[in-house]
């Protein structure tokens, strides 16, 4: 169900955004930012108030960002998790998904990167901003869990590859995946994650403005290092292309698969095609 928030520009009311957690980013029109909260199943679509034009393109170069991070927010480096990160279209200032903490006290908070390196703390009172439920999450008691690629040795177990070497792994439940990625194509917001069905592996279309219905559809890939079909793990990041008629997905582990979602309808089961296997 949708929930839109005021008449404004873009359905926005000034406000203050009830985020319980801050997970993957986005940018749609006129710098209106989408903020996936895993923790409470919602969309939030919110004014960053950006205006700043950039000039010329140039690297944004930040020596250990985690270790200033954790300055800036007042906590240690073992305390800074950053979730998602995505780039304002016209003043190209990057927008960091931070969680301070973990478990039950981590407090979720958006941070603005300048171009000139500076930090600052993206308010979330009194903006515009409006936001939309997801349908059918996973419950919060969902004992399916989906594994994920980790760095450090914060999170996670390690695991000894059959080619000899090691990667670390956490475990997730399966509401924390709820989004794992998005992207806003011709007035959708592309939305790939987990639902609480048999086949939890979800792609979802909302519409934005938050005013119309979303179209959902289960996904099914093939493994080949498996050798089976899999519809349990959600795309980690995807890529849309063709005037949002497909999208090149890619999955932790490893196949690249190309979705066709030309003239798909809505609750119906979709097949994407495996183009490589990187495992």
């Amino acid at each position: 169900m949708s929930l839109a928030v005021g008449t404004g520009k873009h359905g926005l009311k000034v406000g203050t955004p009830d985020l319980k957690s801050v997970g993957s980013l986005a940018f749609g029109p006129e710098g209106v930012l989408f903020v996936a909260d895993n923790a409470g199943a919602k969309i939030f679509a919110i004014d960053t108030l950006d205006g700043g034009a950039a000039g010329a393109s140039r690297p944004v170069n930040v020596d250990k960002l985690d270790t200033r991070l954790a300055a800036f927010l007042g906590c240690s480096r073992e305390d800074v998790f950053i979730r998602d990160m995505a780039m304002h279209p016209s003043s190209e200032n990057v927008y960091l998904a931070v969680m301070r903490g973990s478990g039950a006290a981590a407090v979720p908070v958006l941070v603005k990167l300048a171009t000139d390196g500076s930090l600052s703390e993206v308010p979330l009172e009194n903006v515009p901003f409006s936001r939309t439920s997801i349908e059918n999450p996973p419950a919060e008691d969902d004992a399916r869990l989906e594994v994920r690629l980790v760095q450090g040795k914060r999170e996670g177990e390690e695991m000894q590859m059959r080619t000899g070497g090691t990667i670390r792994i956490a475990r997730d439940k399966l509401r924390t995946v709820t989004v794992t990625d998005m992207a806003y194509v011709d007035g959708v917001l592309l939305v790939a994650g987990a639902s609480n069905e048999e086949f939890s592996s979800t792609l979802r279309r909302i519409p934005f403005p938050f005013t119309g219905k979303a179209l959902t559809n289960s996904l099914e890939i093939f493994h080949v290092s498996h050798g089976k079909y899999e519809t349990a793990s959600p795309i980690r990041t995807f890529v849309p292309y063709g005037r949002n008629s497909s999208i090149l997905a890619s999955y932790t582990c490893t196949p690249v698969v190309q979705f066709s979602l030309k003239d798909v309808k809505s609750k119906t089961h979709v097949k994407g095609k495996t183009v490589a296997e990187l495992g």
